[in-house]
């Protein structure tokens, strides 16, 4: 009896030994997956900022020197010339003919105007499609493939950028509408090209004229105004207040790209981020989405 004493103490300590093995074992096993989650939440966040700086840089060029604000003013000049060359034309012909004819060269020469100012929007539209694309592809060339160790079995790489969005909303312009030719303010207040209280154009629209030049296009791009020398800076949006007005890259089929019709407020990003386990690249598929818009106008409205 005395004999096996020593035996039993022995396959005690043995058994409590695995016990604490075990039990450690199940510690380590939990910190080590509590900690594989903490890695994908944090980079999940890291990838977002990631993808918000991307967004900021791209929204930085698309009314750089206000040339949005610029090119609504110009196209509002143009517009309010022609307006007021046809009323000069029309006074014309029915009380002072001997004026007609130079009166028809100044409509004449209005509407040539209004066809350079256009080339020259559409101009600058191709200009900030193609500053963006190349921002985008310096971006995507810097991209570390290799990616960075996190801990030994994982490894991150940096955001990859899938596709580029041009974006645009319902907002005001930065042109007010000239309250002076009474009859333009209230042509443009029943095509609703105007917001009654604060007379701005709003954004987004093509304000035709009346016959007969109807077939000229007049488009106002939203853009925030400077009001009392504050000037709207680039910021994130809420991805739900704009929609999409062109797609200007993507990752997998560069014939789905094209240009928007206006100048563009905004850009929005979307990418991901690959966590890699083992090597295997695609275990982790972290995905971020970005609006930015552009800085508002530096031109203070009268």
């Amino acid at each position: 009896m005395a004999d096996n004493k020593p035996t039993t103490v022995r396959i005690n300590k043995g058994n409590m030994l695995l016990l604490a093995s075990l039990a450690i074992g199940l510690v380590v096993f939990v910190i080590i997956i509590g900690l594989g989650f903490y890695i994908i939440l944090s980079e999940q966040k890291r990838a977002q900022t990631q993808c918000d700086d991307i967004a900021i840089d791209l929204a930085k060029s698309l009314n750089a020197q206000n040339r949005i604000g610029q090119m609504n003013d110009t196209v509002e000049h143009t517009r309010e010339l022609i307006y007021l060359s046809r009323q000069s034309l029309s006074i014309a012909n029915n009380s002072m003919p001997v004026y007609a004819n130079l009166a028809d060269l100044l409509v004449n020469e209005s509407v040539e105007a209004s066809s350079m100012v256009e080339k020259e929007r559409l101009n600058q539209i191709d200009l900030a499609v193609s500053n963006c694309r190349e921002t985008v592809k310096k971006l995507r060339h810097a991209r570390t493939e290799a990616g960075n160790w996190l801990m030994p079995w994982f490894i991150e790489n940096q955001l990859y950028i899938n596709n580029v969005q041009l974006v645009a909303s319902n907002n005001l312009s930065n042109i007010t509408s000239p309250a002076v030719i009474k009859d333009l303010y209230k042509f443009d207040l029943e095509k609703n090209y105007i917001e009654k209280n604060s007379k701005l154009y709003y954004g987004n629209i093509n304000a035709k004229l009346p016959p007969p030049d109807l077939k000229l296009n007049f488009y106002f791009s939203t853009l925030p105004a400077c009001i009392e020398n504050t000037i709207s800076p680039v910021r994130l949006a809420n991805q739900d207040d704009f929609v999409a007005t062109a797609l200007i890259f993507d990752d997998k089929d560069e014939k789905k790209c094209n240009k928007p019709e206006q100048l563009p407020e905004g850009v929005r990003v979307l990418g991901n981020m690959i966590i890699r386990t083992d090597n295997k690249e695609g275990r982790f598929n972290i995905s971020a989405s970005s609006t930015a818009t552009a800085q508002g106008s530096t031109t203070k409205i009268p």
